[in-house]
């Protein structure tokens, strides 16, 4: 078991992204991949029955582009999924209903004092762009320079044979 068992999980788990993505997503870090997994996992087991198309849009834009293009098909999937098939954005209780869905996981309390902030014009409706701004704050860009998550204590084992692929 221990992290060679949830890496194996994982990798069952990406199976459900298309080639070019899994590549991508396999040169993240291990912080990003589990979120990766729990994104796939909850989405495959979310009541809202997401096709694979749909979990790997979602993946795509959030954690391998990063593009405004890719972000708004996903927020769009997400919203019409959520409410129904009508489009108008993310009420408190379709925000709390997606967080795990992209991958987080908050603590119901603070759920409602982030969406208040996220909500940045007040509208009482997340927006694409004010998402958009969430989802880039929670999933900062990975550089390559700089911090490493090889030297996170443990990360040695992870590390071995992931970053030679994707590169």
């Amino acid at each position: 078991g221990g992290v060679a068992g949830g890496l194996t999980s994982s990798f069952t788990t990406l199976k459900v992204l298309k080639p070019e993505t899994k590549m991508k997503v396999l040169g993240l870090s291990p912080l990003k991949l589990s979120k990766i997994g729990r994104v796939i996992t909850n989405m495959q087991n979310s009541d809202f029955k997401f096709t694979d198309e749909e979990v790997d849009m979602v993946v795509k834009a959030l954690y391998v582009t990063q593009k405004d293009d890719d972000f708004k098909e996903a927020f769009d999937m997400l919203d019409t999924k959520l409410n129904q098939f009508a489009q108008g954005g993310l009420k408190a209780e379709q925000f709390k209903l997606v967080l795990p869905l992209v991958g987080e996981k908050i603590e119901e309390e603070k759920i409602d004092a982030m969406f208040a902030e996220v909500d940045s014009d007040g509208s009482g409706v997340i927006e694409l762009s004010e998402f958009q701004d969430l989802m880039m704050r929670m999933n900062p860009v990975e550089e390559s320079s700089g911090f490493s998550p090889s030297s996170l204590p443990g990360a040695g084992l992870v590390s071995g044979g992931f970053s030679a692929m994707g590169e």
